[in-house]
């Protein structure tokens, strides 16, 4: 009878238990008690799992299968999404715009999904309800953007952010100082975009310090009232070279000075750094210069001062700089000599617009360069292939007789000097100029192409350049050309 029962009792237990696994429950599996809760949102340990009624609200029409989405926060406090089985291709989208958007403005809670208010028409569009935050990039700030045309970006966003006009978006400084309209403006899905120039940005700063923290105002207009939120602060750090104390300082550069200059005319020299002379003054007081009274002079040669080239002064943001031409700035000094070393002078003066004080600085130089005549007197003529054509060519270029060597610079301009050939009539230049060491004549083409028998029997002929230096002594110097195009 015993062993009766406890069979019987052996085959209701198999029973009950195959009924169980048809319903994909377990008897002894605590799901049955939790069933109903696990159809609802529930948050453990930072994870929250979003299911049932959640997932009909935001992926309606999935299909068949079930899909769940997981919210989880690394390490970092970035959250990442974890999506189950879906039948609809537009949530890994989503998910990925999530992860995006969170790592960017290191948004530390999802709260909620909603549709995009702005642009709820677009499909996968999304933000998170947040509290509304400002953020500069970059937010460190140099003060030699005084001189720059870069661009820093703010950006807007969190709860309310469709009420933000990114046109009226402004920086404002811890003084009041406030920047213009933005040099451009966007409004994006998850935030609004405001861009300003960097030298107007450093100027909302008044004498910003290296090393110092700013806070700074960004403000907008709003259209949700006079109680809206309309301004939020943000901290700048700025960097850069301090400012420097101490007595004023000068440095000119470049501090070797070529014996070409000399040649070069002021038509040449420009503002561009490669012709200029440039003469840099630090310390204290620097930017109370001013420009209208800087001058340089070689004290020893009697020949100066000579103004800088007009406008050509700039304050950065631990100096003063001005410019000289080259041409001028060698011309100081009577018979400037190879290797020697000479003491320029920079004077000026000094204003706070009550008071004005003097200063006369210092600064030493080195000569170098070729020296003017060294060895022989030479011609070279460009270009050394001649063209017959040239004759009847409506285009009348130039062709130009570089004389270099000893005493190049002493070519006497005001007697004759002439190209000749083995036919025709000695030619005059058409323009003479010093350009480094060399003195160069201009000629016609059309006239130097006569000089050449027509047609052409040899493949290259001498041509001839005399001239008379300063001390009447006359030279007659030669170079071959090449005949193409016969």
């Amino acid at each position: 009878m015993k062993t009766r029962v406890i069979f019987l009792a052996a085959i209701f237990f198999f029973l009950f238990t195959l009924i169980s696994c048809q319903k994909g429950v377990s008897p002894f599996s605590p799901q049955t008690d939790v069933e109903k809760k696990s159809e609802n949102t529930s948050t453990t340990g930072g994870v929250v799992s979003t299911q049932s009624k959640t997932q009909d609200s935001l992926f309606s029409g999935a299909g068949k299968k079930t899909a769940s989405v997981e919210f989880n926060q690394d390490g970092t406090g970035d959250f990442r999404i974890r999506q189950g089985t879906s039948d609809k291709p537009g949530m890994q989208k989503i998910g990925v715009e999530l992860n995006r958007f969170s790592s960017a403005n290191k948004v530390s809670t999802p709260a909620k999904w909603n549709r995009n208010k702005r642009d709820s028409n677009r499909e996968g569009d999304t933000e998170i309800d947040q509290e509304l935050s400002v953020q500069a990039q970059p937010s460190v700030w140099n003060t030699n953007w005084a001189h720059s045309q870069g661009l820093v970006t703010v950006r807007i966003f969190g709860e309310g952010l469709e009420a933000v006009d990114a046109s009226s978006v402004r920086m404002v400084g811890p003084e009041g100082d406030e920047t213009g309209e933005p040099a451009m403006s966007e409004i994006g899905p998850f935030f609004v975009m405001a861009k300003f120039m960097k030298n107007e940005a450093i100027g909302i700063i008044p004498e910003p310090k290296p090393g110092e923290t700013y806070e700074i105002q960004i403000t907008w207009g709003s259209d949700l009232g006079p109680e809206a939120t309309n301004g939020l602060p943000c901290s700048i750090r700025v960097v850069g070279k301090e400012y420097e104390d101490g007595d004023l300082t000068l440095e000119i550069r470049p501090e070797k000075w070529n014996l070409a200059w000399a040649n070069v005319s002021d038509e040449d020299d420009g503002d561009d750094g490669e012709d200029v002379v440039t003469a840099r003054i630090g310390g204290e007081g620097f930017n109370n210069i001013d420009p209208d009274t800087i001058r340089m002079d070689y004290p020893g040669g009697g020949l100066g001062p000579i103004s800088p080239i007009q406008n050509s002064y700039e304050f950065g943001g631990v100096s003063f700089v001005i410019k000289f031409t080259q041409s001028e700035a060698i011309s100081l000094i009577p018979d400037p000599k190879r290797g020697d070393t000479y003491q320029i002078l920079i004077t000026g003066e000094l204003t706070d617009g009550t008071t004005t004080t003097p200063f006369a600085l210092t600064d030493t130089i080195e000569i170098i360069g070729k020296k003017s005549g060294e060895g022989p007197l030479s011609l070279e003529i460009r270009p050394d292939r001649w063209n017959p054509a040239w004759a009847n060519s409506d285009a009348d270029e130039e062709i130009t007789a570089r004389i270099s060597g000893e005493d190049f610079d002493k070519i006497d301009t005001t007697q004759p000097i002439k190209m000749r050939g083995p036919v025709g009539t000695p030619i005059d230049p058409i323009g003479t100029e010093l350009a480094g060491f060399s003195f160069i004549a201009k000629f016609s083409q059309r006239q130097a192409i006569a000089l050449i028998p027509d047609p052409p029997q040899m493949e290259k002929y001498e041509i001839f350049v005399s001239f008379y230096l300063t001390d009447g002594t006359s030279h007659e110097l030669s170079c071959w050309v090449f005949i193409k195009g016969k």
